[in-house]
């Protein structure tokens, strides 16, 4: 449901969205919905508080979340040159510092956990009396243990400076995380390890925000909070002329409407009596609950044979749900002009990414559902919008031969 890999075996986010899912009542998919946001947006909350905590700065704070929230730092250059030199290798760490790259949940709340351990590590140092605060830091150590170990090594490093002195810490932070990358892209090869790059934005928003606070509580703070308002408005000033907004374009593979529409048969129908007939993005969707087949492969094996009443659809399940598109999913814009012998060769591609592959196909499709629906009347409409229709094929109990006298 997250689309992580295999490999990477997460741990913690499974627990949580399985939790979540049984203690609230709700669709697991549904918590892995909100969760995943959820996470990422504690941790923009998080990064503001450390900085807030660290350096005493207030506009720094705000400074921090701004910048984590609107991912306003841009990337700059060829991003596809791979660098060869030392120079060209430190340039790349630097460039992947202005680059934000959304990282898994699992690595979201692993982040999360190790800026809450030095915020707790902060205020316990203030007040050394409330014990309960280490046990909280201590729980997000571990967590961030099971997470990543290159994360754990910068919590209990950075950890440890904050007992010394909370606004060093963030410094040491800050030039663990370039040191390391830097040593990665230097003596491992081309490239920095992906962890690197996820955590180098945040090292950068970090050091800006760090370097302010600390001039905010030397030089502004102590001016009263007339000289406070006046950085703030030309903190907003940047803002609006320097770093605007930027969102993050999804692409999306399927109709909303169709993955909530999968999500009420499986619920509404029993388990494994029903088969959905549709692009290869409902196999994710189906798995485990109901069957699934190919809309390409269905309307290449039935669409000579649809108009035939005699011809019954062999080895349907009590219900067959066929998904169909009056308005063809468009992935991509516009045909592209140049695609690779492979990528062609490729069924999906040709059926499902290729705007004309799939209008042809939801064409092909529309016409055998139309037709099978015409010559049997166990055919029905089960859901229909502007965009998308869904053929539902019940099958009818068998009638019970009378027994002889």
């Amino acid at each position: 449901m997250v689309n992580l890999q295999g490999i990477q075996r997460p741990l913690v986010f499974p627990a949580v969205v399985a939790s979540t899912a049984f203690f609230s009542s709700m669709d697991p998919m549904q918590v892995t919905r909100f969760l995943a946001p959820l996470f990422e947006f504690g941790v923009l909350l998080a990064a503001g508080l450390v900085i807030r905590v660290c350096t005493r700065g207030m506009v720094a704070a705000m400074v921090t979340i701004y910048l984590m929230g609107t991912a306003a730092l841009q990337p700059f250059g060829n991003g596809e040159i791979v660098p060869v030199s030392t120079a060209e290798k430190l340039e790349f760490v630097f460039r992947n510092s202005l680059m934000r790259i959304r990282g898994s949940p699992e690595w979201e709340i692993g982040l999360l956990c190790l800026l809450l351990a030095l915020v707790l590590l902060a205020s316990w140092r203030e007040d050394s009396l409330q014990w309960d605060l280490l046990v909280d830091t201590a729980c997000c150590v571990i967590l961030v243990g099971m997470v990543s170990q290159f994360l754990l090594l910068l919590c209990v490093i950075a950890a440890a400076v904050v007992l010394l002195q909370p606004i060093l810490a963030i410094t040491v932070f800050v030039l663990m995380c370039y040191c390391l990358s830097a040593y990665a892209a230097l003596s491992g090869g081309s490239a920095i390890p992906h962890e690197g790059q996820l955590i180098l934005p945040l090292a950068a928003v970090l050091g800006i925000a760090g370097l302010l606070g600390f001039l905010e509580a030397k030089l502004i703070v102590p001016k009263g909070r007339t000289a406070e308002e006046k950085l703030l408005v030309a903190c907003a000033a940047c803002a609006v002329l320097w770093f605007h907004p930027r969102s993050f374009s999804g692409q999306y593979l399927e109709y909303e409407k169709a993955a909530r529409e999968t999500e009420d048969i499986a619920n509404r129908f029993p388990k494994q009596r029903w088969r959905v007939v549709a692009p290869t993005e409902q196999l994710a969707e189906t798995l485990g609950l109901g069957g699934y087949e190919d809309l390409a492969d269905f309307v290449e094996k039935y669409q000579d044979q649809a108009a035939d009443p005699q011809f019954v659809i062999p080895d349907a399940p009590d219900d067959l749900f066929v998904y169909v598109e009056k308005k063809p999913f468009q992935i991509f814009s516009r045909e592209p002009t140049v695609v690779p012998l492979g990528v062609l060769a490729d069924t999906t591609y040709r059926s499902y990414r290729s705007p004309a592959g799939r209008a042809s196909l939801e064409e092909a499709a529309l016409k055998l559902c139309e037709e099978y629906r015409k010559s049997h009347n166990d055919t029905q409409i089960f859901f229909e919008d502007e965009a998308l229709r869904i053929y539902q094929v019940h099958r009818q109990p068998e009638v019970a031969t009378k027994k002889g006298g």
